[in-house]
């Protein structure tokens, strides 16, 4: 996991070379617009959060570039799924 973010963060450097070194500022391509944050992000933030462990950097790029309702439906996800899992467990452990 560490690698692949290793690789987006290298990927996404401004040090990576582009076709266009002027980038046009009327232009609407993805290169000068914001871009949001990916599935992956969104787990890895939702998690963090549900542990208390999400950094500052992560927060503020969730919060610049990352949509309400992806975080909304993510944590609701995530925590039907913690609860289910604890509902498992505590079946599996105790007896009928």
């Amino acid at each position: 996991m560490c690698s692949v973010k290793m690789a987006r963060e290298l990927f996404n450097s401004p040090t990576v070379a582009t076709m266009s070194t002027t980038p046009d500022p009327d232009s609407d391509s993805p290169s000068t617009k914001p871009r949001g944050t990916g599935i992956f992000s969104v787990i890895g933030s939702v998690l963090a959060a549900g542990f208390g462990v999400q950094s500052d950097a992560a927060r503020a790029r969730d919060f610049q570039r990352g949509k309400l309702i992806h975080f909304i439906v993510g944590g609701i996800i995530g925590t039907v799924l913690f609860v289910l899992a604890v509902v498992a467990v505590v079946q599996a452990v105790l007896p009928d």
